[in-house]
């Protein structure tokens, strides 16, 4: 199980370590994630393996190198799927809203009228949950997952404080 922790952190177990890593980097072994992370083999090895059940990173066999003895070097790549994913930008008047596929490429994007420090909570969850809406209009794929920044700061418990936007101590993330 996962200790809990801030809501919005760098990636911080194996597995977030090497996605971000082979999500920034077309193709990369195992040894290579080994590496960069400063993991052991056999983590890297079950992070990798819960990656690919996942559907997130796959094998790239085709490129299977060996060097000699012990078993061929297999190199990474994130899956190419039909997920969709959601990054919203709070302004203390717009919103920016963008969906992007695993691999960050954008696939739909938008500025919608948020002027926030005159709506309640609610209201601007509702108005950024319409934005999402519009724009996931007419895609056939998933949304799986959505991320949001703002100014101000995040607690421990992941409550945002932003005086330019009028909170204090809001969970957007739960109210997401």
């Amino acid at each position: 199980m996962i200790k809990p922790g801030p809501v919005f952190t760098r990636p911080r177990t194996p597995a977030a370590k090497c996605l971000h890593l082979i999500r920034h980097n077309p193709i990369i072994t195992r040894s290579e994630l080994v590496a960069a992370t400063g993991l052991s083999q056999p983590t890297i090895t079950r992070a990798t393996a819960a990656l690919i059940k996942a559907g997130l990173i796959r094998q790239r066999n085709e490129f299977t190198q060996s060097r000699g003895r012990g078993r061929p070097t297999v190199p990474l790549e994130a899956a190419d799927n039909d997920w969709v994913l959601a990054g919203i930008a709070v302004g203390t008047s717009v919103t920016f809203i963008g969906l992007y596929d695993v691999l960050g490429r954008t696939i739909k994007n938008g500025e919608f009228a948020t002027p926030v420090a005159k709506l309640s909570e609610d209201d601007f969850i509702e108005h950024i949950l319409a934005g999402v809406n519009r724009l996931m209009t007419g895609l056939e794929r998933p949304l799986v997952s959505v991320g949001i920044t703002t100014s101000g700061t995040v607690d421990s418990q992941g409550l945002v404080t932003a005086s330019n936007l009028g909170w204090e101590g809001v969970d957007i993330a739960a109210r997401l």
